[in-house]
């Protein structure tokens, strides 16, 4: 008598359990859906777990009359969908392509079971911040960066060399390049009186740099002085002038 009662019981169960009479995928909206068209009302219970890279849903109460295997080709979501069939059970398992959450959802005449596969919204925020930095706001931190550094040698630079700017030249304070007189000529050229290493040199500067006289004597401190000087070396300017006429006649 109990091996008749487990086998009626048995029968009985069976005759419970919805069977899947068709299986398809549609892809909308950026969504993949799976649905399961019954021959009775489903009354299961439906669980979700991971295996490795795979969503694995157990459908209770559930029998599938043959496997199902689909590629979808529309979306980038998924790769394979194979519905199992188990003992009272029918086992789906996705192959997802991307991050992906699944949602199973039932008709309310309980005979169409959906499965929904959508993007996980997660996902892009779960990203590192420096995935979300696009080429340009990455050379601007480049640049903002090395300027930092360099703003920060140059304060060390500074600090050594006691707040004088002669470190730009590599040079020492008292072998620092220092203008003592200058007077413009017109809108490009003017002359100069500069000391370096404790020596005086008259220069033309502007279109062409040119180096009229060298002196061990002390600057002029006066316009006075300062025309005595191109005076001085009046000749030596004429011909550059000169030279510089033909330059461009020729």
């Amino acid at each position: 008598m109990k091996r008749i009662a487990i086998v009626w019981l048995a029968c009985v169960s069976a005759l419970c359990a919805a069977v899947i009479e068709d299986a398809r995928t549609d892809f909308a909206n950026g969504e993949l859906e799976l649905t399961l068209f019954l021959d009775s009302p489903f009354n299961g219970k439906i669980s979700q777990t991971r295996e490795d890279s795979q969503i694995v849903l157990t459908i209770d109460d559930l029998q599938a009359a043959s496997p199902y295997v689909f590629a979808p080709k529309k979306g980038d979501l998924v790769s394979t969908l194979r519905i199992s069939p188990r003992d009272r059970q029918t086992i789906v398992r996705v192959s997802p392509k991307t991050r992906i959450t699944a949602d199973a959802i039932v008709s309310n005449d309980k005979k169409t079971l959906f499965i929904r596969l959508i993007p996980d919204a997660n996902a892009t925020e779960s990203k590192s911040p420096l995935d979300k930095i696009d080429l340009t706001q990455n050379y601007m931190l480049t640049g903002i960066f090395i300027a930092c550094l360099l703003l920060l040698w140059i304060i060390v630079r500074l600090l050594k060399n006691g707040g004088s700017g002669s470190w730009l030249l590599g040079k020492n304070k008292d072998e620092a390049l220092s203008i003592l007189w200058q007077k413009p000529i017109d809108g490009k050229n003017r002359f100069v009186l500069a000391r370096f290493r404790d020596k005086e040199y008259l220069l033309l500067i502007g279109q062409t740099n040119l180096l009229l006289d060298t002196d061990s004597k002390s600057a002029p401190l006066d316009d006075d002085a300062f025309e005595a000087l191109l005076r001085a070396n009046s000749v030596k300017l004429s011909d550059y002038l000169k030279e510089n006429e033909k330059k461009r006649s020729s």
